[in-house]
């Protein structure tokens, strides 16, 4: 079965559901491809959103599509696992086997994080496994947090942005290269304490982070970690559209 619209979505999250909500307010045939697993899906709550902080993002998402509906946009859950050019329309494969015609693709499948392979990273992320002290330093004010360094200079970044909020921050240099003499001037002066040695595992009892354990068995405690993901492209079809992440 094949449908035919001016404009494919694909990705209902903030950035899809605002461009359904404009194409469908200037009378354009709309729907939006989305498979139903937010990234923010583990953080829960959305921060720092005009008019809407500590929304449930669940919450939030339902809001947008409501108002992208309202305008006639078609909202199919599914993911998009091709996409081609054909003449002057884009086909757009589904997981479930249906088929998409449009005259435009928008793609806003946004993001994905590639966190470090350390054990219990991934299980924590966007609960007290976090990357930014803007978007989750508020919820870790005043708790021992430690930074895990993959990248020197964004590790000591943030462990000075988090300094900011709590008096208790350890950064840990894993696997990233050592502080410059400076950097190290820059740790001290805020009394961060930097402790050498790879990460082995992140420590948790009864749901919630107890430490950092390191490769020689020593344990960091701790309330939250901070680690640098790697941000790639989300979305399959954008390779058979010529299009890198």
């Amino acid at each position: 079965m094949t449908q035919k619209f001016d404009v494919a979505v694909l990705g209902g999250g903030p950035a899809g559901l605002s461009g359904a909500l404009v194409l469908g307010r200037a009378r354009r045939s709309v729907v939006v491809v989305d498979a139903g697993v937010p990234r923010t899906a583990g953080s829960g709550a959305v921060h720092g959103f005009f008019s809407r902080d500590g929304i449930d993002a669940g919450e939030l998402a339902g809001i947008g599509r409501a108002e992208a509906e309202r305008y006639g946009a078609v909202l199919v859950r599914a993911t998009a696992v091709a996409a081609r050019r054909a003449d002057d329309v884009f086909e757009v494969s589904l997981d479930d086997g249906r088929l998409i015609t449009a005259r435009r693709l928008l793609v806003a499948t946004g993001l994905a994080e590639e966190l470090p392979d350390i054990p219990g990273v991934e299980e924590r992320w966007g609960r007290d496994v976090v990357h930014r002290s803007d978007y989750h330093g508020w919820e870790l004010r005043d708790r021992p947090v430690a930074v895990i360094a993959t990248h020197t200079a964004w590790a000591v970044r943030q462990a000075l942005m988090f300094r900011r909020l709590t008096s208790e921050v350890t950064f840990l240099q894993h696997t990233a290269e050592a502080v410059t003499g400076q950097q190290a001037m820059q740790l001290a002066a805020w009394g961060i304490e930097t402790i050498d040695g790879t990460v082995a595992a992140v420590d948790v009892a009864e749901d919630r982070i107890t430490g950092v354990r390191l490769a020689d068995g020593t344990v960091v405690p701790c309330e939250a970690v901070i680690v640098a993901p790697r941000l790639v492209a989300d979305s399959a079809v954008l390779a058979d559209l010529g299009r890198r992440g």
